[in-house]
């Protein structure tokens, strides 16, 4: 097991045992024989140009690593300058000999866009390729134009900047692979590489790819962008890969990219992938799962926002995808969408908010899928909370907690002929403000199961089916359903500031049903997302038949006050959430009185009776 060094000024018959004896090109690199536990790092903050790849495997103990040294990351590329040879052909234009067909061209590391001819070529940052000839437009000579570092073509005739086939034990560290086809490039029947810290950008496919059966792959902290397909992905039987932490932004086709692309993450025809903990933002799709053979990925504790379609997409994929503890918002279109996919898809503890205005939009939409379960989800300020299209089956609605809608908080009236065994139960439609609670426009809605929720606002003709538009009362003469729901103030903590758990005394506390498990268990109120969503369980407390989306108020010890009290009482109200992290903490008891000085309710803990306003 050795260490070496790479460095621009240092010599390729140089040890490279050292900084001071450093090797110099990549190539040295690439064609040295590596053993388990070697260790070649390149110095930080430089460019060094080549592919850099191997032909050995690391072992699970002693990993072959390629990383950076001296401070700041790394940079790998593919691209090369054209410092020299460049001929004016008149009109600004100018060509340059370069084989084969470029995917991109950089000047002065701003992305060109490519023209449909050379002739087209009419303004700065273009550039056009045929017969072995690159054009670019340039008011001078572009070698003395661009030298900063000048214009770079990539040729895309290799995979990535960083390169292996069919290897295991793989480390990179702390590099930046850019402007190449792929960033980082992990192929063929691997596994267990990692890459840590990474950054891969401008590059005419992903960032970083594990491929065609790389199996086991991690992604820690890693940071993608500017990619015109996706920021990193896990594609064609590259099973159980994991991303954990880091961001994905900016990824996205250029117009003169003929492909669907701009996934943030994205996952096909792979099992068992699981994201974490990223932030996904100004991409096309956030985060994606496509294709039938895609099945179990999770999406769990990630933000998703800024995207110019979905935030969070599963689509026309395998069962048992999960989708969970995510804060969603912001996005173009939906904001998280079940698309054509297959039976047993999870939506659960989400936090989805502030989507765009359009017809049939919405928070979470589900299409064309069997099975789906949507649970414990706080949607607000939105077209539509929940969408259900195209005839899904038997999809489950439990314990969401739904406000601030233009449209719809359930929305079912779009192409839904064969829609068919709808659960709506334990649900708070917050119809303060906001259109239909309900709207299945003309349709009628087989094996219709609708109880114990909140529809707030019923009595003003607010729920639509078989075409006509009800109160709760001619609602249940329609639909046979919902007769022990209940059209009441859900008492929120504030609507103002979007702080959707419920106050003391809310009648969402106790008017739900008991649905067993796993759907006991709800938000505590303290919960933030998406890092630190905390769930109670409900039956462990002896409380399950709450409504919405947040476990309801226990008044004990060691809890946090409501930062908003209800109107009437002082701003020390004693409310309190039962601190769960502490569940022996010693108990207080609501409803002991009123204080002889100002009449407001009191409060008792071990040491007596006491009020919140007078006893500070």
């Amino acid at each position: 097991m050795a260490t070496y060094y790479v460095k621009n000024t240092g010599s390729d018959a140089a040890s490279g045992l050292t900084p001071a004896l450093a090797w110099q090109t990549v190539d040295k690199v690439s064609t040295t024989t590596k053993a388990p536990g070697d260790v070649f790092l390149f110095q930080g903050g430089q460019t060094h140009r080549g592919l850099l790849y191997t032909l050995e495997s690391g072992t699970a103990t002693n990993p072959i690593t390629f990383g950076s040294y001296g401070g700041g990351k790394a940079i790998l590329t593919l691209a090369t300058v054209l410092s020299s040879g460049w001929t004016s052909i008149g009109s600004n234009r100018w060509t340059h000999a370069v084989t084969p067909v470029p995917t991109q061209v950089f000047f002065n590391s701003v992305r060109g866009t490519l023209e449909v001819s050379q002739a087209a070529v009419n303004a700065p940052l273009e550039w056009f390729w045929a017969s072995d000839t690159l054009t670019v437009y340039s008011t001078s000579d572009p070698a003395t134009a661009y030298t900063n570092p000048g214009i770079e073509q990539d040729s895309g005739g290799s995979f990535g900047a960083v390169a292996a086939y069919g290897l295991n034990y793989l480390v990179c560290r702390d590099l930046h692979a850019t402007k190449s086809r792929y960033g980082f490039w992990l192929g063929g029947p691997g596994t267990h590489n990692t890459l840590i810290n990474c950054e891969g950008s401008y590059c005419y496919y992903d960032g970083a790819s594990f491929l065609s059966g790389n199996t086991y792959g991690t992604i820690l902290n890693g940071e993608w962008h500017h990619n015109v397909h996706n920021g990193a992905s896990f594609l064609i039987d590259s099973h159980f890969g994991t991303v954990i932490g880091g961001s994905s932004h900016d990824n996205a086709p250029g117009s003169d990219v003929l492909f669907d692309g701009g996934q943030g993450y994205a996952f096909y025809q792979v099992t068992d992938c699981t994201v974490s903990g990223v932030d996904a933002y100004d991409n096309t799709y956030g985060l994606k799962a496509y294709d039938p053979l895609t099945a179990r990925i999770t999406f769990r504790d990630n933000k998703a926002h800024g995207n110019s379609l979905f935030g969070i997409n599963v689509d026309t994929c395998g069962a048992d995808c999960v989708i969970e503890y995510n804060e969603v918002y912001d996005n173009d279109t939906h904001q998280i969408a079940v698309e054509v996919s297959g039976t047993r898809t999870i939506v659960r503890y989400n936090r989805v908010h502030d989507g765009p205005a359009g017809e049939g939009l919405a928070g979470i939409e589900v299409i064309t899928a069997a099975d789906v379960a949507i649970y414990g989800n706080v949607l607000y300020l939105l077209e539509n909370g929940i969408a259900l299209y195209s005839s899904p089956l038997r999809t489950l609605i439990y314990n969401n907690t739904i406000s601030a809608w233009t449209a719809a908080a359930i929305q079912a009236s779009f192409d839904n002929a064969s829609i068919s065994g709808i659960v709506l139960k334990n649900n708070i439609a917050d119809g303060a403000t906001g259109s239909y609670l309900i709207d299945a426009g003309n349709y009628t809605i087989a094996a219709f199961v609708s109880n114990q929720n909140d529809w707030f606002g019923g009595g003003a003709n607010k729920l639509r089916y078989n075409g006509a538009t009800t109160g709760l009362a001619g609602w249940r003469l329609a639909t046979g359903q919902d007769g022990a729901s209940i059209d009441a103030d859900p008492q929120f903590v504030s609507r103002a500031t979007r702080n959707y758990a419920l106050r003391i005394g809310s009648p969402c506390a106790t008017s739900g049903v008991n649905l067993g498990s796993p759907y006991t268990s709800l938000l505590r109120p303290s919960s933030s997302w998406p890092l630190q969503v905390v769930l109670v369980d409900q039956a462990a407390l002896g409380l399950t038949r709450a409504m919405g989306a947040y476990a309801p108020e226990l008044v004990t010890g060691g809890g946090f006050p409501i930062t908003e009290p209800p109107a009437g009482t002082g701003s020390g109200t004693a409310f309190f959430w039962r601190d769960y992290a502490e569940p022996d903490s010693p108990p207080m008891s609501r409803g002991r009185g009123l204080c002889p000085n100002c009449g407001q309710e009191m409060d008792r803990d071990e040491d007596g009776l006491f009020c919140w306003d007078c006893d500070e």
